[in-house]
């Protein structure tokens, strides 16, 4: 017998309906993808399917089927005498309710999204077997009372049906429900006086006629409240003592929070954005780590010391920083983009990765030292100034001079990673202005940097290299990068790196921008994997270059200035000082000489004097190391 039964995939699971072999079919699997015109059935089709366990009805080209009418058609009704079925999924369906001949006590899963029901099925049956229920986008969905006897519903997803109105009480009979879904019900206005004990995530997105929200379950993790009309929290909302996410993004009637906000030990991440009434925000003790406040009116930042990621971009209330922000220890990531009043920047925390401060039109000061100590052992970080055009000399001074600390600091820090990562910038920074800083090696005026290596220049004592260009934006209106291509001659080839990957749409003005890459990922392009071929010199260049991704703009970028250094570790640079002067002349030359940091500078003009080349011998003297500087011309 269990040879017999039959899986349909066509049309044919439909035809047979009616025919003898009916009660064999075990599963009908219909693709509305391969049904290219509307078709009718008998109401019959699944009149003697006694024993159907699966009917899914879908299509795999589109989930929604967008803008097509529905296929199948039952113009006499639709008979549907099924006891067995465990699995009901079926796209769009076509009646204002399952029919009454449906029995879904042994039914496990349904789903029937983007249908015409209005309530699932008559009267309130038995399905206690019931977990899954997917409604969502069913527009003319009106109640749920039918599934008063469903207590083992786990998920229930009624996402975009926007006719729906209010929940019945008889969903507190639902002692399982895990996961509810409510984005998108633009009618619903509030939540029955019920407890669902098991609730761990509520979402009402979008519910934009919903006012008034009241805890149902002390044990949700997840409560999404975002583009809601409510104007307040409850009190109670004190009790959400597991609570970890709450989002109420774009609340624009919101005016205020609890103080009980603050007792939520769980909470960790707070998203407000665009709640654009809000003004104060109260003391909280809790371990809060994701604070967005952009597009709020705060006019004071919180000292909430657990966070990692705050946002307070397009506030144009707050005018300084807190001073104690250089003792948010665990911050990493700080957006005050767009902060068209604030004029000063403190001292920032030591483990900061990322600060975007880009569009502050009134900044005019940086705290000097900028941050309060760097630390070795972090790696990638962006500190953004784009269009913060009021900056003061000053302050561009310690945006550079931090700059070249971390730089060198990276380098030690990356002695202990793997090699062979691939190519990337670990650190980068803009601000606006037109010239390079003066520390930098090797520098042209355009796009394109050429240089000459002597033959085993490195001995493996690169460790990075320091990147540096000044563009030129004229009336930009398309989000550009700024891309690094390193060449060598021979079999080497080239790489290209993203730096600045932040600057933004209607840039003005020259900015300068500063970047730093492993050393190591340099040396595999220029000398090529297997290392140099013969013991000549490296002819190499650097070439900085705007794109738009898109195309269309690249006359509206001009690079003006560029320039690299590279940077070597002192370490290794003392260990291989030659011990006498014998010993010196018979070394490598390097154009340029090592600082105390190990960047090296050229001692020529530049490249304003193309006969003049400097070479470099080192010689120990003592416990010092002298760096002995001879120039020669041709």
């Amino acid at each position: 017998m269990e040879g017999s039964f039959k899986i349909c995939s066509s049309l044919d699971g439909l035809r047979v309906g009616r025919e003898k072999g009916a009660s064999n079919v075990r599963a009908i699997f219909l693709d509305l993808s391969d049904i290219t015109s509307k078709m009718s059935f008998h109401s019959h089709a699944f009149a003697k399917m006694s024993y159907l366990r699966y009917l899914k009805i879908y299509s795999s080209q589109c989930p929604q089927e967008c803008d097509r009418d529905i296929k199948l058609n039952f113009p006499e009704g639709l008979q549907l005498p099924l006891n067995e079925v465990r699995c009901l999924h079926w796209l769009k369906f076509p009646l204002k309710e399952v029919p009454q001949d449906f029995s879904p006590e042994n039914l496990v899963d349904v789903k029937l999204p983007y249908s015409n029901i209005e309530r699932v099925w008559e009267d309130n049956k038995e399905a206690s077997k019931l977990k899954w229920v997917n409604l969502n986008h069913s527009k003319k969905l009106i109640t749920l009372r039918a599934l008063g006897k469903a207590q083992n519903v786990q998920e229930l997803n009624l996402e975009g049906c926007t006719a729906l109105k209010i929940l019945h009480v008889d969903m507190e009979n639902m002692k399982c429900l895990v996961f509810l879904n409510l984005r998108g019900c633009t009618s619903l206005e509030s939540l029955p006086r019920i407890q669902l004990i098991s609730l761990k995530t509520l979402i009402l997105s979008d519910c934009s006629s919903f006012k008034t929200f009241q805890v149902i379950s002390d044990n949700l993790e997840a409560l999404y409240l975002d583009g809601t009309a409510i104007k307040e929290l409850p009190c109670d909302i004190r009790n959400l003592q597991r609570l970890i996410l709450l989002n109420m993004k774009g609340c624009k009637k919101l005016k205020r929070l609890p103080e009980s906000i603050g007792e939520l030990k769980s909470l960790e991440e707070l998203l407000l954005s665009g709640c654009s009434k809000l003004k104060e925000f109260p003391e909280t003790g809790g371990n809060i780590e994701i604070l967005l406040l952009d597009e709020t009116a705060i006019e004071e930042i919180p000292m909430v010391f657990s966070v990692r990621r705050l946002c307070l971009s397009r506030n144009e209330r707050i005018i300084r920083l807190p001073g104690l922000i250089n003792q948010f220890y665990r911050l990493q990531w700080l957006d005050l983009t767009h902060c068209k009043n604030l004029t000063h920047v403190p001292q920032l925390p030591p483990n900061l990765q990322c600060l975007d401060a880009r569009g502050c039109s009134s900044l005019r000061t940086i705290a000097k030292p900028m941050v309060c100590s760097v630390p070795t052992e972090q790696i990638t970080s962006k500190f953004i100034f784009t269009n913060c055009n009021e900056l003061e000399q000053a302050s561009k001074e310690e945006i550079v001079a931090y700059a070249k600390q971390k730089c060198q600091l990276l380098s030690t820090a990356l002695k202990r990673c793997n090699e062979g990562c691939a190519p990337e910038i670990l650190f980068d920074t803009s601000f606006p202005g037109c010239e390079m800083p003066s520390w930098f090696s090797h520098d042209a005026i355009g796009s394109l940097v050429k240089f000459e290596l002597p033959p085993h220049w490195n001995h493996n004592r690169l460790s990075g290299i320091v990147l540096c260009v000044v563009v030129s934006f004229r009336n930009c209106s398309k989000q550009a990068s700024l891309t690094v291509k390193f060449t060598g001659e021979g079999s080497c080839t080239s790489v290209t790196w993203k730096v600045g990957s932040l600057i933004e749409r209607d840039n003005e003005g020259d900015h300068v921008f500063i970047g730093y890459a492993n050393g190591l990922d340099f040396i595999n392009p220029v000398e090529g994997e297997g290392g140099p071929r013969e013991c000549a010199p490296i002819e190499a260049s650097i070439d900085f270059s705007v794109t738009t991704g898109t195309g269309g703009e690249e006359g509206r970028f001009e690079v003006l200035k560029s320039g690299f250094s590279f940077v070597f570790d002192p370490e290794e640079i003392k260990a291989s000082v030659p011990r006498n002067q014998d010993e010196v002349r018979g070394k490598t030359k390097i154009n340029g000489t090592p600082n105390a940091n190990g960047c090296f500078k050229d001692q020529t003009n530049g490249y304003k004097s193309p006969k003049g080349q400097c070479q470099s011998y080192m010689e120990r003297s003592g416990n010092n190391i002298t760096c002995v500087s001879e120039a020669h011309s041709s």
